[in-house]
């Protein structure tokens, strides 16, 4: 494979995990993990953070109700920009 097919991967799995956040309702919230699996691999988790971190409009790809099993997880635009986001959603966090 040539060095476009060897970059093509990673912005396909990128623009997959931003298609699927994007779709994550209002005042709801996905897990990192479970995207992973539902892209066809569990071990993804942390290639669906980083998409999350890259993500071009935070907002507009809802990233912010991306959260880890165990806390709130991290948030492009700052972790108390998270809160809020989810605050005004009225979503219940860990934290």
């Amino acid at each position: 494979m040539g060095p476009e097919g060897s970059r093509a991967e990673p912005r396909r799995l990128t623009d997959s995990a931003l298609l699927t956040v994007s779709k994550i309702p209002f005042s709801s919230v996905g897990h990192y993990g479970d995207i992973a699996l539902g892209l066809g691999n569990p071990d993804l988790a942390s290639a669906v953070v980083q998409a999350c971190r890259d993500g071009p409009i935070p907002v507009i790809v809802p990233c912010h109700r991306i959260v880890s099993r165990r806390a709130l997880g991290g948030f492009s635009s700052g972790l108390i920009r998270k809160e809020i986001l989810l605050a005004i959603e009225g979503v219940p966090y860990p934290g």
